[in-house]
């Protein structure tokens, strides 16, 4: 029977480093419990035992670390806005590197003046280049093909500029036709991404690690605390037996808190390790797309929705449509089971398709003209109407 794995480089960067550096944080526990139970003569095979089951876990939590690591969700209100601050600060900066001029020749122009002005055009140049490539490999394109700050981190600001792309350009989902590319790619392609994608797993999936062991550690330094307490306190022969054992085995306050600001800054270096990658990684996706746009086939989703809708009020007209509308429309069938009406934007079912009618389209208003020295009433603040509750509020549905 084949494995689920393979035992090579992946494993080792998406499985055995992360758990390696989330069991360093454990470590000081791991060494307690296994003092307590007598059994601190074998806790190098309890070691080993944890960096597997360690390294196991952090792989099936993939989705959840990756929305912390983004700034999608379990973020504070006031970090969360600080960052988003910072972004968009960013942005503002890197937009306007690309604006700045180059100098103008001069009429009389020295061999110096035009040497300094040509190294100077270089330099511009430069890091125009770089805050091109930061842009647009760091940030979302809108549909007004504007940059746009869309999460809170830099990490989710990058995966969110290569993953919208195929949106934007040819009305994929990227997340929809992904895997349905991917299973048409040959092996050795597939081999290819494959391990460019593990190694940015790894430094977001280590960053993560860090980040858990130095908050472990500093737990460490404050139970130490607590202990040394309950110690002076004396509560008792046994109690105090025990507590000596766990004063023994935990760390140091200072050592504690001095290995938790290494493991922070550390996690903090490879995050930033890990935007390079994950940009590197985002040309890779990006091309994905582009060479393998032509062969997507939905021709048969379209026609199924032409003979369902054919002869309704929301018939559906394939010859009329552009290619990213057909993406769209296919991507929105095969995922929700739903099909939008292309006159009332209704969406619906695909049995609800032949008795669907078509609300009424409200007559235009038409402008009225007061006699001259009439004066246009005034609205009193008391008199405007009320803003809507949010049940009220329509809502956005692709």
């Amino acid at each position: 029977m084949k494995l689920p794995f393979d035992f090579g480089v992946k494993l080792i960067f998406r499985l055995v480093l992360p758990g390696f550096l989330l069991s360093l944080g454990f470590l000081p526990l791991l060494r307690l419990v296994l003092q307590l139970q007598g059994w601190s003569d074998k806790w190098e095979y309890a070691f080993v035992v944890m960096v597997i089951l360690l390294g196991w876990a952090i792989i099936i939590a993939d989705m959840p670390i990756y929305i912390l690591m983004e700034g999608r969700r379990f973020w504070p209100g006031f970090i969360k806005d600080f960052s988003m601050k910072r972004q968009r600060e960013r942005l503002k900066d890197l937009r306007a590197v690309t604006n700045i001029t180059e100098p103008q020749e001069a009429t009389s122009e020295t061999p110096e003046a035009k040497k300094k002005r040509e190294e100077l055009t270089q330099q511009i140049r430069q890091s125009k280049a770089e805050a091109w490539f930061d842009l647009r490999s760091g940030f979302q394109m809108d549909e007004n093909h504007d940059y746009v700050v869309v999460l809170p981190s830099r990490l989710g600001n990058v995966i969110y500029a290569f993953e919208t792309h195929s949106s934007r350009t040819y009305g994929l989902d990227a997340i929809f036709y992904w895997t349905r590319i991917w299973l048409k790619l040959d092996k050795e392609t597939r081999e290819e991404i494959d391990s460019n994608q593990a190694l940015a797993d790894s430094t977001v999936y280590s960053s993560f690690a860090f980040y858990t062991s130095a908050l472990l550690w500093v737990q460490y330094a404050v139970a130490k605390l607590v202990v040394v307490i309950l110690l002076w306190a004396n509560f008792g022969p046994r109690l105090q037996y025990d507590l000596t054992l766990i004063d023994q085995r935990l760390p140091r306050k200072g050592v504690a808190l001095l290995v938790a600001a290494i493991f922070l800054i550390s996690g903090y270096l490879i995050y930033r390790v890990s935007l390079f990658l994950y940009a590197q990684f985002g040309e890779y996706f990006k091309a994905v797309f582009d060479v393998n746009v032509e062969g997507i086939n939905v021709a048969p989703v379209i026609e199924e929705l032409a003979e369902l809708s054919a002869g309704t009020a929301c018939a559906l007209k394939p010859e009329t449509l552009k290619k990213r509308d057909q993406f769209r429309i296919a991507a929105r069938y095969l995922q929700y089971y739903r099909y939008r009406c292309p006159n009332c934007n209704a969406l619906l079912k695909p049995e609800e398709i032949k008795d669907h009618v078509c609300p009424p389209k409200p007559p235009p208003l038409k402008s009225v003209t007061l006699p001259v020295g009439i004066p246009t009433p005034s609205v009193a603040p008391t008199q405007r109407s009320p803003k809507p509750v949010a049940s009220q509020r329509p809502t956005k549905v692709d």
